[in-house]
């Protein structure tokens, strides 16, 4: 379920550079896949780099993603991720608990079905005109109350909300 382990954080690889000078990306992950795993393997205070050393075969990676399930049924106090991220995969933080807010950062492209689905969120949710698409019950069964969405017009034909990206929110 994993291509290289670095300081507890697991990463697959999605692209690998293709010249010297560049670097290929990866994605966070979990130790185990999820189907077959008991329980989360990360909780706590999470950091994520934008650059990650693979010690395997001694390439650097952009982090850009965040995985399926990657971080689904965690207990974590609090997580930073970086700027390079641009996607949260189907399930990445589902029924995550301990984190009641979240930060998008411009760059966010895309926000996979159920990525937050049963999470802790709570309050308000502001996401940058960057984010142009909200998958199937992305922010379900959370108390979020208020989005916000960085200057969206009503022309914007990139933009995609899924029907019931905020289904049986709490609030």
């Amino acid at each position: 379920a994993y291509d290289f382990e670095r300081d507890g954080i697991y990463y697959s690889i999605l692209s690998e550079a293709q010249d010297e000078n560049e670097l290929g990306t990866c994605e966070v992950t979990q130790e185990y896949d999820y189907y077959s795993r008991l329980e989360s393997c990360y909780e706590g205070d999470i950091e994520i780099p934008s650059v990650v050393y693979n010690p395997w075969n001694r390439k650097f990676y952009y982090v850009v993603a965040i995985g399926e399930y990657a971080f689904s049924e965690s207990q974590l106090s609090s997580i930073t991720l970086p700027s390079s991220v641009t996607k949260f995969e189907t399930g990445s933080f589902a029924k995550c608990k301990g984190i009641a807010s979240f930060s998008f950062y411009d760059g966010i492209e895309y926000i996979g079905d159920n990525a937050f689905d049963g999470s802790d969120l709570s309050g308000s949710l502001y996401l940058p005109n960057t984010c142009k698409y909200i998958g199937n019950s992305a922010f379900s069964y959370t108390d979020i109350v208020e989005l916000e969405i960085q200057s969206l017009s009503i022309y914007d034909y990139d933009f995609c909300i899924i029907k019931g990206a905020f289904g049986y929110c709490k609030n």
